[in-house]
């Protein structure tokens, strides 16, 4: 069921998205960006740190 079963195929998709009060971003705003902010923050180091190695053996 899509959001056309509302209503005719014309009826334009809604423009937000409700969230239950429970659901881990209603209820911690950007708790999803967290999850993967730290893995990606070490990869960056990782790799910024290489790039600056490879540099300096060159």
């Amino acid at each position: 069921m899509g959001w056309q079963t509302a209503g005719s195929l014309r009826s334009p998709q809604p423009k937000e998205i409700l969230l239950a009060p429970e659901h881990p971003v209603g209820a911690y705003g950007w708790w999803t960006a967290q999850v993967f902010l730290q893995p990606l923050v070490i990869a960056l180091l990782i790799t910024l740190i290489a790039v600056i190695l490879i540099r300096r053996d060159k």
